[in-house]
Protein backbone atom coordinates (compact mmCIF):
# COMPACT_ATOMS: atom_id res chain seq x y z
CA UNK A 1 0.00 0.00 0.00
CA UNK A 2 1.18 3.53 -0.84
CA UNK A 3 1.61 6.09 1.64
CA UNK A 4 -1.10 8.61 1.52
CA UNK A 5 1.24 11.51 2.62
CA UNK A 6 4.44 12.71 3.60
CA UNK A 7 4.83 11.89 7.72
CA UNK A 8 6.84 14.71 8.02
CA UNK A 9 4.58 17.19 6.35
CA UNK A 10 1.50 15.98 8.54
CA UNK A 11 3.72 16.21 11.84
CA UNK A 12 3.76 19.86 10.72
CA UNK A 13 0.74 20.72 10.02
CA UNK A 14 -0.78 18.89 13.27
CA UNK A 15 2.06 20.76 14.98
CA UNK A 16 1.30 24.05 13.45
CA UNK A 17 -2.58 23.72 13.81
CA UNK A 18 -2.89 21.90 17.02
CA UNK A 19 0.19 21.71 19.12
CA UNK A 20 1.04 25.30 18.83
CA UNK A 21 -2.16 27.23 19.42
CA UNK A 22 -3.56 24.99 21.89
CA UNK A 23 -1.20 22.81 24.30
CA UNK A 24 -0.97 24.57 27.49
CA UNK A 25 -3.39 27.51 26.65
CA UNK A 26 -6.71 28.88 28.44
CA UNK A 27 -8.83 27.93 25.61
CA UNK A 28 -11.19 30.48 26.85
CA UNK A 29 -9.02 33.48 27.12
CA UNK A 30 -5.86 32.40 24.27
CA UNK A 31 -7.92 31.17 21.66
CA UNK A 32 -10.23 34.03 19.40
CA UNK A 33 -12.42 31.17 18.22
CA UNK A 34 -13.69 30.16 21.29
CA UNK A 35 -14.82 32.09 25.30
CA UNK A 36 -16.41 35.15 25.29
CA UNK A 37 -15.74 36.56 22.04
CA UNK A 38 -16.37 32.91 20.48
CA UNK A 39 -17.86 29.83 21.00
CA UNK A 40 -17.65 27.52 24.18
CA UNK A 41 -14.44 25.36 23.76
CA UNK A 42 -16.54 22.12 24.33
CA UNK A 43 -14.71 19.14 22.70
CA UNK A 44 -17.59 19.33 20.04
CA UNK A 45 -16.40 23.37 19.26
CA UNK A 46 -13.10 21.98 19.23
CA UNK A 47 -13.17 18.92 16.93
CA UNK A 48 -15.11 21.28 14.21
CA UNK A 49 -12.18 24.12 15.11
CA UNK A 50 -9.57 21.84 14.09
CA UNK A 51 -11.24 19.45 11.50
CA UNK A 52 -11.29 22.54 9.20
CA UNK A 53 -7.70 23.88 10.04
CA UNK A 54 -6.30 20.30 9.59
CA UNK A 55 -8.62 19.76 6.34
CA UNK A 56 -7.64 23.18 4.61
CA UNK A 57 -3.81 22.69 4.95
CA UNK A 58 -3.86 18.94 3.52
CA UNK A 59 -2.40 18.35 -0.26
CA UNK A 60 -4.44 18.19 -3.33
CA UNK A 61 -6.07 14.66 -3.19
CA UNK A 62 -5.90 14.26 0.41
CA UNK A 63 -9.02 13.92 2.51
CA UNK A 64 -9.20 14.31 6.14
CA UNK A 65 -11.74 11.84 7.37
CA UNK A 66 -11.74 12.43 11.03
CA UNK A 67 -10.73 14.42 14.03
CA UNK A 68 -11.82 13.06 17.43
CA UNK A 69 -11.02 14.88 20.97
CA UNK A 70 -10.77 12.93 23.87
CA UNK A 71 -11.47 14.18 27.54
CA UNK A 72 -11.05 11.14 28.57
CA UNK A 73 -11.66 7.02 26.91
CA UNK A 74 -15.26 7.37 27.49
CA UNK A 75 -15.73 11.13 26.57
CA UNK A 76 -15.16 12.32 23.10
CA UNK A 77 -16.24 13.96 20.02
CA UNK A 78 -15.77 13.10 16.26
CA UNK A 79 -16.06 15.69 13.54
CA UNK A 80 -16.04 14.38 9.95
CA UNK A 81 -16.66 17.50 8.34
CA UNK A 82 -20.53 17.03 7.66
CA UNK A 83 -23.07 19.09 9.43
Amino acid sequence: MAMVMDLGALDGILRDEVVVPLDGKNLNLDVPAFGAEGVLPTCEAIASYLFLRIAARLPTGVALERVRVMEDPTLYADCTGVD
